[in-house]
């Protein structure tokens, strides 16, 4: 079989990695509830995790994907649901997502990256997200595809 080449011109291509390539799994507010209850001793219904952490990201103007950041955001996640935010509660909530047990890679992704890289395409990732990104990437077995991964906090910039 004959393989297609690029189109014309085509070099290369970027991917966005959140909501393109993955999406955290079973779901943010599955993994909330998780460590909400090994870890503070309260059942929270993931449903309702999840409708509070899309409208509290859907509510940020410019999210710097700072560590910080991502503290104030998970406080707001869980005001009035916990007493209080403990720093080691955050922490373990940090740390859950940069491992690949907490992410699910969508099913067309290796096929497709497979069959661009076929096609002499050069692949790289452009992404507003934080300093776990790239272990994540190799975590997932992901990071070979590429040949630059630009991060939003390390660059200093988040892309439009």
């Amino acid at each position: 079989m004959k393989r297609a080449k690029s189109p014309k011109g085509i070099r290369a291509l970027t991917f966005d990695v959140g909501g393109t390539l993955i999406e955290p799994w079973p779901s943010v507010g599955h993994i909330y509830a998780d460590e909400a209850s090994k870890l503070l001793g309260v059942q929270l219904a993931p449903a309702e995790l999840n409708e509070r952490f899309y409208r509290a990201w859907n509510s940020q103007k410019q999210f710097g994907h700072s560590r910080e950041a991502w503290r104030e955001l998970v406080t707001e996640i869980f005001s009035n649901l916990v007493p209080e935010c403990p720093e080691s509660f955050f922490n373990a909530l940090y740390h859950r997502f940069e491992v690949a047990n907490a992410w699910k890679v969508f099913d067309d992704v290796r096929p497709i990256l497979e069959e661009l890289r076929s096609r002499g395409l050069r692949l790289g990732i452009v992404s507003n997200w934080d300093e776990r990104l790239k272990p994540l990437l190799k975590d997932l077995q992901l990071e070979h595809y590429f040949q630059r991964i630009s991060v939003s906090l390390e660059v200093g910039l988040p892309k439009p």
